[in-house]
C-alpha cells in the first residue's frame, strides 16, 4: 500500500526526533529555573519572579512534545500482565481499538484547539501579571503540533496493524 511506504514516514520521524531534542532542552531549562527559584526562596528570601507561570506552561509543552515519541516507541501506559496473557489475535484487536480511540481523542484535541490557537496568535496571548508575562500562544501551538504528530503516528500504526497478518 502506497500510504505506508518509507517515503512519507521517515520525514515525520525526523520531525519527531527534533521535537524530542527540544523537549530535552525544555526539561533542563525548567529544572534550572525551579532550582534557582528554590535557592532564592531558601537562602535569600527572594523567589524568582514568574517561576510558577513558566513551569505551568512548560510542563504542558513538554508533555505534548513527548506524546509523538511515546506513540512511536510504544511507551504509553499499558497493563502488560493482561496484554501478555492474550492470544495474538486479541492483542491485534486491542491494538486496533487503542489506535482508533487514540485517533479520536487527538483529532478532537486538534479540532477543539485549532480556533483558540489561531486567536491566541492574533492576540499574542500572555499569562501572568506584573513583572513577568509568559506567552501562551507557543504552548497552544505545541499542543496542536504534538496532537497532529501523535495522530499521524496512530494512523500509521492503525494501517500497519491491518496490513500485518495475525498468527
Amino acid at each position: 500500500m502506497l500510504l505506508c511506504t518509507s517515503s512519507w514516514y521517515p520525514p515525520i520521524v525526523l520531525l519527531k526526533d527534533s521535537i524530542c531534542q527540544s523537549k530535552r532542552h525544555c526539561k533542563y531549562d525548567v529544572t534550572v529555573v525551579v532550582v534557582i527559584d528554590v535557592i532564592g526562596r531558601y537562602f535569600f528570601n527572594s523567589p524568582l519572579t514568574g517561576t510558577a507561570e513558566i513551569a505551568r506552561n512548560s510542563i504542558v509543552g513538554i508533555a505534548f512534545f513527548m506524546l509523538p515519541w511515546a506513540t512511536v516507541e510504544n511507551r504509553h501506559i499499558r497493563t502488560t500482565i493482561i496484554v501478555d496473557s492474550m492470544p495474538d489475535k486479541w492483542k491485534r484487536i486491542q491494538n486496533i481499538a487503542t489506535y482508533i480511540l487514540g485517533l479520536f481523542v487527538f483529532i478532537e484535541i486538534i479540532n477543539s484547539g485549532w480556533t483558540p490557537t489561531i486567536k491566541s496568535w492574533i492576540l499574542l496571548e500572555y499569562e501572568g501579571e506584573g513583572a513577568l508575562r509568559v506567552p501562551t500562544y507557543p504552548i497552544r501551538t505545541i499542543i496542536l503540533l504534538g496532537s497532529i504528530l501523535t495522530s499521524w503516528h496512530l494512523f500509521y500504526k492503525l494501517i500497519k496493524s491491518f496490513q500485518t497478518k495475525s498468527k
